[in-house]
């Protein structure tokens, strides 16, 4: 089956890729248009920060969708937040946490 998605130029601040994606589904489900700006608020994404799967997802599911979330990773450990980044990604981690919300991102 082939949809007829509409297109979004990600042309916020370069990090809004998630907000892009969910304002396709939310023009396709719910035919409804918010801008990124909007959409920021509603993921509790600040500027310049990154966005992570769960905070679209449950701001999906606030707005009235029925998502699911799969991962081949179990998410339980993540909600160890900054700890969790540490052991997990090691020299990579200050970078990951300088543009991470954790208590936005593990809700």
């Amino acid at each position: 089956m082939m949809l007829d998605l509409p297109f979004y130029k990600n042309d916020g601040d370069g990090n809004q890729c998630l907000q892009i994606c969910a304002k396709i589904a939310i023009k396709h489900f719910l035919d409804k248009d918010y801008s990124l700006d909007e959409l920021d608020k509603l993921s509790r994404r600040k500027a310049g920060l990154w966005t992570y799967t769960p905070q679209i997802v449950n701001m999906l599911y606030n707005l009235g969708l029925k998502v699911r979330l799969y991962s081949k990773e179990k998410l339980e450990p993540c909600l160890e937040g900054e700890s969790f980044v540490r052991k997990s990604f090691g020299k990579n981690a200050d970078k990951i946490l300088k543009f991470t919300d954790m208590p936005v991102v593990i809700l």
